[in-house]
């Protein structure tokens, strides 16, 4: 509490707003650490609690956005077998807070249905009438699963969980950029019991932060990466060409580069409708453009609709398929590249001059196998050699890497679940 105060009074004496971000950040991480102690200690009584236990333990995957769900293949394993109950918990996070109480209970019911029609177990993390979030503890959770690290509410945060259950996080997406504060030094990275990541490169990088954290952090595979490899040799019949765009247009990321070529694209896309064209916007793309005041709502919503008058709409997290059955990928994000380079198609790369962000350097290497685009020269010349004429120059250079880096030769949710037994002292023949 002390070095929050510390923050909010001199974080205006820095010159950007990225580096009071930061400085606020820091001051927040000092009290954390304080607290680092006592979340260990809870941990370990916990642990030794549910090691205890004879009957099955509960697992809770808390989720807040049914497109960035990445927890597939892991859930289904737990559902197998005959030692764990698994449960989606369906709470608010993120930017949900600064959309009204209405919008909030649209998004929950949504979310719910979309579980439900997968014969998922589901249950409400958030009480729809109070507009609260709930005491995961009412759940008698075991093992509590993290979907990303954004503005989860304080009662459902590790440092309150760790009271009654062990507390485990992989992002929605394989870490490619070199942001500490956004990839492990956020409150949730820094009290949460594991935190897997995609390999033992990405985790020697990210242990430097981890020193004073209540956790341990370890790279044993991305279970994103599971269904891909499980259907690698998918016959393509629609060769769908995917543009996914960003939504970071005004903060520290800046790799949105919608404003420039959005337009430019669909007007490209409707000229030849002789391609399979998919539509995959991030999930806070139209709430960022309609709250920063860069687009109004009847113009978003207008963009929306022409891409649906044609195309194939993808708003949710069932992206698997189409990335499967793409020819290639159009995008300026950073959450799905070194997935969709697992598919070894080729992605043209929309890059943003305003974006700081230095890559990582396991991820540069695969980088350099994207056709960048930082132009609209560029781009129509992406478009003409990938799109038109069907020329790929990098594809040999992408397999070879694909192979030398060996992403795609692991089943992280097998993985996850053989190091959960191992820490519980569960046997299960069948993984």
């Amino acid at each position: 509490m002390k070095y929050k105060i510390i923050g909010d009074l001199f974080a205006w004496i820095f010159p950007t707003k990225n580096d009071r971000a930061k400085f606020k950040t820091w001051c927040k991480l000092m009290d954390i650490k304080k607290n680092v102690p006592l979340i260990k200690n809870n941990y370990k009584k916990t642990l030794k609690s549910i090691q205890n236990k004879t009957d099955k333990k509960v697992v809770l995957f808390l989720v807040n956005e049914v497109a960035k769900w990445k927890g597939q293949s892991l859930y289904d394993l737990f559902a197998q077998s005959d030692n764990y109950d698994p449960y989606i918990a369906l709470t608010i996070g993120d930017f949900q807070w600064n959309i009204d109480k209405e919008k909030r209970k649209e998004v929950l019911l949504n979310n719910f249905a979309y579980f439900k029609s997968k014969n998922m177990d589901c249950v409400y993390a958030y009480d729809l009438n109070a507009d609260s979030a709930l005491d995961l503890s009412i759940f008698n959770p075991d093992i509590v699963f993290y979907q990303q690290p954004w503005k989860i509410p304080p009662i459902q945060m590790p440092s309150h969980v760790s009271n009654f259950a062990i507390t485990f996080y992989f992002p929605y997406y394989v870490q490619n950029y070199g942001n500490f504060i956004a990839e492990c030094s956020q409150e949730l990275h820094q009290t949460v019991f594991r935190y897997y990541i995609i390999n033992e490169e990405w985790e020697k990088l990210y242990k430097i932060c981890f020193k004073y954290a209540a956790g341990e952090i370890k790279g044993i595979g991305h279970p994103a990466l599971d269904l891909l490899q499980q259907n690698k040799d998918k016959k393509c019949n629609k060769n769908y060409v995917i543009y996914a765009p960003h939504h970071s247009i005004n903060n520290f990321e800046n790799f949105s580069t919608f404003m420039k070529n959005g337009k430019y694209i669909l007007d490209f896309a409707k000229k030849h409708t002789e391609i399979n064209w998919v539509f995959k916007p991030h999930p806070t793309l139209k709430y960022r453009l309609i709250n920063d005041g860069i687009l109004s709502e009847t113009e978003i919503n207008s963009y929306f609709e022409e891409w649906e008058k044609f195309a194939t709409c993808c708003y949710d997290s069932n992206y698997y398929e189409l990335f499967l059955d793409s020819k290639a990928l159009i995008t300026d994000s950073a959450s799905f590249l070194t997935e969709y380079f697992c598919t070894e198609k080729p992605i043209i790369h929309l890059i943003s001059s305003k974006s700081k962000v230095i890559p990582l350097p396991p991820f540069e290497k695969i980088l350099n196998t994207f056709y960048k685009v930082k132009n609209i020269n560029d781009l129509n010349k992406a478009f003409d050699e990938i799109l038109i004429k069907n020329q790929d120059s990098k594809k040999e250079e992408r397999i070879s890497l694909l192979k030398e880096c060996n992403l795609h030769q692991k089943n992280a949710s097998l993985n996850i679940m053989q190091d959960i037994n191992n820490l519980l002292g569960v046997t299960d023949e069948r993984h």
